[in-house]
């Protein structure tokens, strides 16, 4: 059942509207009808009663005017055939009854040989009778002759039926035009509306040509359409590449500063070491063509943002989790003044030996980079600690990263994922965790978020497990627990 005010299709409205003027023309026409059946009927009893009134006079006049009135009144309404529909009197001069018979009423016509309605039941007609008819002079009486016209059912009842026989033609031949118009003009419009909501970008094929002119400017709008959806495209590709690229250049000036920092004091060390000791310690030199090489990673990422389809491409990089957490634990030390003047104790715990996951090495540590300087900032007091842990769970490979800092407020939990959303206004860009959580969405993986206000916050990054067939993982240490403590 159609509720209230839900729209209803083109043919039942027109079709609505079909029946309910072809209703009114039906009750036009017969109120019209029956006021031309009334009308001729007055005309033709006024007519007849008139020709009657002439006949009777010409016919009974000398019979009057020799006195005889009774017998010639008793004749004429014999002539009327005796009905009480039709009855003649013979009035005086005074237009008093000459021979007044019981039940007869006093004449109310005023005006001569003019028919007078009483009620709009009976005619009265006065037709003078004079002595000298062709001078009409020497006034003797009146005849008064009084007709009760009778209706023709019969000619109602035909009348009738034929108005009701042109309705029903009209109401015929105006749903079926009213059909073939809305069929004209909804053809074009379902077309046109499944091409839209299903290939709005290819050509428009219509069957039919629409057969009203008002449409043309429709159709060339629907067959153009599909050029301007591909100019839209391509132009939004190229907007969406440069935004990413845009984004991606912002983010990788951001991750570029824990290496560019690790960079400059292992140069500023390797200088030292070799004015003090005169020699080169391999372990700097290595330290410098890591950072050097996670730099040069970061920057191959730009690069990549003009690629299309990298991803099907190259297959993924399987990562160890264990051994790229461990490495980073393992040069927390490097990350700055910022660790040593607050004396953070960056801890690394895992209960798996590997822990591989699809995702590149440099990504992973970006995770990484950005959780851990996250909870950096979080901890504004000395004596904090940072863990950074991985286990199984599940079908998962979960990293997490806590602290013991400040917390997330309950008003700003649902707030910190977005690109640019900081709470330090002067020197905070807010793009770690939006960074965090584009990459996890790119790799699958989820992330999550305990915190309590005041005590300190613990992110989690499930990975899908994957195998570790054709990996090489000889190279992991194969202690069930490890853990290293590193502090500055």
């Amino acid at each position: 059942m159609k509720k209230y005010g839900e729209p209803s299709s083109l043919k039942s409205a027109l079709r609505k509207v079909s029946v309910k003027w072809s209703l009114i023309g039906l009750f036009l026409s017969l109120i019209t009808g029956l006021g031309c059946i009334l009308y001729s009927s007055k005309i033709a009893a006024e007519s007849e009663t008139r020709v009657l009134a002439d006949s009777l006079s010409r016919a009974f006049r000398q019979q009057i005017l020799q006195g005889d009135v009774r017998d010639a009144q008793f004749q004429m309404n014999s002539v009327l055939g005796g009905s009480p529909a039709r009855s003649i009197r013979v009035l005086g001069v005074n237009r008093g009854e000459i021979y007044p018979l019981p039940g007869d009423n006093a004449t109310s016509c005023k005006s001569l040989e003019v028919p007078c309605w009483h009620d709009l039941t009976h005619i009265e007609y006065l037709k003078p009778i004079y002595y000298d008819d062709d001078m009409h002079q020497g006034l003797y009486g009146y005849l008064s002759l009084s007709v009760k016209p009778e209706v023709s059912w019969p000619t109602v009842i035909a009348f009738g039926g034929f108005i009701l026989l042109l309705f029903a033609i009209q109401a015929f031949g105006l749903l079926s035009a009213l059909n073939d118009i809305s069929r004209m003009i909804l053809d074009p419009l379902s077309s046109w509306a499944e091409h839209i909501s299903g290939k709005p970008n290819s050509p428009v094929v219509l069957t039919k040509s629409p057969k009203f002119t008002e449409f043309k400017k429709m159709e060339d709008a629907v067959s153009g359409l599909h050029l301007t959806i591909t100019k839209l495209e391509v132009e939004s590709a190229e907007r969406a590449k440069e935004q990413a690229k845009a984004s991606m250049i912002s983010e990788v000036g951001h991750d570029l500063k824990t290496p560019l920092s690790q960079l400059s004091k292992n140069f500023y060390l390797l200088v030292n070491e070799v004015n003090t000791t005169k020699a080169i310690s391999q372990s700097r030199i290595h330290a410098i063509e890591k950072s050097m090489s996670c730099m040069g990673d970061l920057i191959k990422q730009i690069k990549l943002v003009n690629a299309e389809n990298t991803e099907s491409q190259h297959p993924r990089e399987i990562t160890d989790v264990v051994q790229l957490a461990q490495d980073y634990a393992a040069s927390a030390s490097e990350l700055g003044a910022h660790v040593k003047m607050n004396e953070i104790q960056v801890t690394f715990e895992a209960d798996l030996e590997v822990a591989p996951v699809a995702i590149e090495k440099i990504k992973l540590y970006q995770i990484i980079d950005n959780l851990v300087r996250n909870a950096i900032e979080s901890i504004s007091s000395t004596g904090g600690k940072i863990r950074i842990g991985c286990f199984e769970s599940d079908n998962s490979i979960v990293l997490s990263v806590s602290d013991t800092g400040l917390g997330i407020p309950l008003e700003i939990q649902g707030k910190v994922f977005d690109q640019k959303f900081t709470t330090k206004e002067i020197t905070g860009s807010g793009l770690g965790l939006g960074i965090v959580s584009r990459i996890c969405n790119e790799t699958h993986a989820k992330i999550y978020f305990e915190s309590t206000d005041g005590a300190g916050t613990e992110f989690f990054i499930e990975f899908p497990k994957v195998t570790t067939e054709n990996q090489k993982v000889e190279n992991l240490k194969t202690k069930n627990k490890r853990t290293q403590e590193y502090e500055a």
